[in-house]
C-alpha cells in the first residue's frame, strides 16, 4: 500500500497490463508513468526513478476485518467473470508447475520457486518462509541491526512484521509473495533460517 501523493501531486493509478520482473505494473493517469507495484517506484515515463511512500498494511480475511471495523463499507463486485467474488480465479495457477508468466529470471534453490514467503521490505529486505511462520507462530529476529518480530496469524493465514523499540511496536512494510518473484526483486536479501 502506498501514499499516492508525490511531489505535491496526488496520482490516480490503474493496472497497465504489463509486467516488470514477473510482477504487476501500475500506471498513473496524470503522467502515464509505469510503476512497479512491489517497489512503489516509477520504472518508466516522466516520473521514472520517483518512489511512493510505502504505508504498512496487513492482509486479512473479511471476517477478521469486519470484527475490527464493523462499519466498513464494501465495494460491490458487480458481475464478475469469476462468479462469486470470493472465488479465486488463480487457484489453477497456484496448483500448477508453471512459474510466473515469463518464467523466473533468477534461480535460487533455497526454496521451491512457488513457496510462499513473507517479505519484509524495511529496515532492509528479508524473507520468512510461511512454512516456518506457521510452525513457529512468532519469529524474533533482527534486520539491519534492528529488533524485529514477525507474527503469523492463523485465522487469516497471513503475517505481520513489527519493529520492536522502547516497549512499542511499529508495523513494517511487508508482503506475502512467491519465492521466485521475491528473488527477482531482492536476489541478495537474506532468507531467515531457524537456529540450529
Amino acid at each position: 500500500m502506498y501514499d499516492r501523493e508525490i511531489r505535491g501531486r496526488t496520482l490516480t493509478f490503474g493496472v497497465s497490463g504489463k509486467l516488470y520482473r514477473n510482477s504487476l505494473v501500475m500506471y498513473d493517469r496524470e503522467t502515464e508513468s509505469l510503476w512497479s507495484h512491489l517497489l512503489g517506484a516509477a520504472v518508466d515515463g516522466p516520473l521514472a526513478g520517483a518512489r511512493l511512500e510505502m504505508i504498512p498494511s496487513a492482509f486479512t480475511q473479511w471476517g477478521e476485518w469486519r470484527r475490527r471495523h464493523p462499519r466498513t463499507l464494501i465495494l460491490s463486485p458487480g458481475r464478475s467473470p469469476y462468479g462469486h467474488f470470493s472465488a479465486d480465479p488463480y487457484s489453477g495457477y497456484y496448483e500448477s508447475e508453471r512459474v510466473g508468466v515469463l518464467g523466473p529470471s533468477r534461480s535460487d534453490d533455497r526454496l521451491a520457486p512457488k513457496a510462499l514467503v513473507f517479505g519484509v521490505m524495511a529496515p532492509a529486505a528479508k524473507a520468512y518462509s510461511f512454512e516456518d511462520l506457521e510452525r513457529l507462530g512468532t519469529i524474533r529476529d533482527s534486520i539491519a541491526g534492528e529488533p524485529v518480530e514477525v507474527i503469523y496469524k492463523p485465522e487469516s493465514q497471513s503475517a505481520e512484521a513489527f519493529l520492536v523499540r522502547g516497549g512499542g511496536r511499529e508495523r513494517l512494510p511487508s508482503t506475502p509473495i512467491f519465492w521466485f518473484a521475491w528473488v527477482d526483486f531482492f536476489p541478495d536479501a537474506p532468507l531467515w533460517k531457524p537456529p540450529r
